[in-house]
């Protein structure tokens, strides 16, 4: 009544990848215990005293919205600025290096600077012959 096709599914192509054979839970266990090991697999402690209060790390209702809004203001004041630039018909290349040192001051995370920092680490590394 159907057609049913043979390997309609072929095999995929995606490889597995390689086991790694390691100590079971039981057995580590036995060999801590055997050998009186100190436990050295633990979480940190995140538990604090009451008169402590929750750290503002470990606490979930942590309001993270103020922190998310000053990264988005600096990122759509870096592109307006950058837009307002190219409006003016100044680019980095016409820019002079004072107008250049004070982009970079007020702009520490743009691709220029992040562009600058690298040819600079690469000026700085030796050469080796």
């Amino acid at each position: 009544m159907y057609n049913k096709l043979a390997g309609a599914y072929p095999k995929s192509k995606v490889l597995q990848a390689h086991q790694i054979d390691r100590e079971s839970l039981e057995l580590k266990l036995v060999r801590v215990l055997n050998n009186n090991e100190p436990i050295t697999d633990a979480s940190p402690e995140i538990y604090t005293d009451k008169e402590e209060g929750v750290q503002a790390s470990l606490n979930p209702r942590t309001d993270r919205w103020e922190i998310a809004c000053e990264a988005m203001d600096k990122v759509t004041q870096q592109k307006t600025s950058i837009q307002e630039m190219e409006k003016e018909g100044m680019t980095w290349d016409t820019m002079t290096t004072d107008q250049q040192e004070a982009y970079l001051t007020k702009y520490p995370n743009s691709k220029q600077a992040k562009t600058l920092q690298a040819a600079a680490k690469l000026r700085s590394t030796p050469k080796n012959n």
